[in-house]
């Protein structure tokens, strides 16, 4: 048997953040999204409970440069490196990978995450030695094993130049997964500005039914591919973080939280049962009953975020999450009748979208009493519904490579081209921050939120920036 491996895993530094959905980086922004790296700090707690010498490092939490993050890969010297590519972050990470070749010539260099999974091929052409496809933590153990010389195999879901794709199936007892490790990451880094204060992010569930056009997770997950923990072992976690970090919120960043009600309702009954009191938040969809929200109110929820995506009826048939207008104005009254704040995230240019009906999505959403909201351009990312959609019809005016985040769109619709998407995004987030504005309770939350992580100087960078919108 060869001496076991040392194994890092990484967001390496970039302009984008690594998350569902490609995000420029902006420092000089006050309240910066930076989403915890779930997938990552699963499999390092997996590598350590099994033995390995394994670390992580998220070079963006860290606020690190490329070089920075490169002379930290010389030191640890380890002999796989595996991080998390994007479309917005591609060459960008290519780049990277060429350059620690040259200092560690050596070392094997593995990409997972959702766009590997859907351009495996092409991610070997660019230069990997290994592509993890799908749910990475056993398929990135067994990796670690077989360069070590435990397995005599190449493992299921991982590819390379000389071994075809074998599908690894979907872990069905996540119970048996460590939970994620937080020791080696900078854990007050991580921030949703949607969200109060400091936040600390756990799952309690894996994937999502509904199987959204434009989504990355069935990309990563496959179609089947909801899954639940044992809600005793999700309370665990929760009074654990709620102890150990004294965040001001917990935030259940499972891509659809509440989809299980009677999964909700154990959590809330275990909370419940032990007396806790813990301020939490998560992400749902818009069909969350009435009933649910009040007792998730009673257990501390404080806040929940839905995608309702369009008010669009044409669009929303043809999304794939059987939601309606009816049920989006519902959720937003049971949110307000028990005093939780919900946050709607809307999207524009979806498929089937018309300037016409992106319009009168926007009016919907700035006449609808939620607390939040956010506007976000559709991205046909690889692999998803949606961009076999494009392909096929002929819609994509640039390749993958030109996704750039948020800020740019690259389809174009018959009778709706990819300007008029920009400009009718801009739109809606121009009228968004001015009600804002006029809602006292939404900038005292921010404000709190702002300073609570960037102090006075955030305040100033943050009015500065919302005045230059609004001219």
């Amino acid at each position: 048997m060869k001496k076991r491996i040392k194994i890092l895993l990484a967001n390496s530094p970039s302009p984008y953040i690594r998350c569902r959905w490609d995000i420029k980086y902006e420092k000089t922004v006050a309240m910066q999204y930076l989403p915890f790296p779930t997938r990552i700090a699963y499999a390092t707690a997996l590598l350590k409970q099994h033995g390995f010498n394994a670390h992580i490092i998220d070079g963006l939490a860290e606020e690190i440069t490329r070089k920075e993050f490169i002379d930290r890969v010389k030191v640890l010297k380890p002999d796989l490196l595996i991080w998390e590519t994007i479309a917005s972050a591609f060459d960008y990470d290519i780049k990277t990978m060429e350059m620690i070749r040259k200092v560690l010539p050596n070392i094997k260099i593995g990409a997972s995450g959702y766009h590997a999974s859907a351009t495996y091929k092409y991610c070997l052409k660019s230069g990997y030695d290994y592509v993890i496809v799908g749910e990475c933590d056993y398929s990135i153990l067994e990796l670690a094993k077989y360069l070590s010389g435990e397995l005599k195999k190449i493992p299921k879901g991982v590819v390379t130049k000389a071994h075809k794709l074998v599908k690894r199936p979907l872990i069905q007892n996540l119970d048996e997964l460590p939970w994620p490790e937080r020791e080696e990451l900078p854990i007050r880094k991580y921030n949703d500005p949607k969200l109060y204060g400091f936040n600390v992010v756990l799952i309690s569930t894996r994937g999502c039914p509904w199987g959204c056009s434009f989504c990355t997770t069935p990309v990563y997950y496959g179609k089947t591919n909801f899954r639940l923990r044992d809600p005793v072992d999700v309370v665990d976690e929760m009074e654990f973080l709620w102890n150990e970090y004294k965040p001001d919120e917990i935030y259940f960043d499972d891509d659809n939280f509440a989809v299980n009600e009677k999964h909700v309702e154990d959590v809330c009954r275990e909370i419940q049962k032990r007396k806790l009191k813990i301020r939490w938040n998560c992400m749902c969809d818009a069909r969350v009953s009435d009933r649910l929200i009040k007792l998730m109110k009673e257990t501390g929820c404080a806040g929940i975020t839905i995608g309702a995506e369009s008010a669009d009826s044409e669009v929303l048939k043809h999304l794939g999450k059987p939601i309606t207008r009816e049920d989006i104005i519902g959720f937003v009254n049971s949110c307000n009748k028990y005093k939780v704040k919900s946050h709607v995230c809307w999207v524009l240019g979806l498929p089937y979208s018309t300037k016409k009906g992106d319009l009168e999505t926007i009016k919907f959403a700035l006449k609808l009493p939620c607390f939040t909201m956010q506007f976000s351009i559709c991205m046909p990312f690889p692999g998803t519904e949606m961009f076999k959609w494009c392909i096929k019809n002929n819609y994509l005016i640039e390749n993958w490579k030109k996704i750039k985040g948020n800020d740019r769109c690259i389809v174009d619709y018959p009778g709706y081209g990819h300007k008029e998407i920009e400009e009718n995004v801009l739109y809606a987030r121009k009228l968004w921050h001015r009600r804002m504005l006029r809602n006292p309770n939404v900038i005292y939350y921010h404000l709190f939120n702002i300073y609570r992580y960037q102090g006075l100087s955030g305040i100033f960078n943050v009015s500065m920036r919302a005045l230059k919108r609004l001219i």
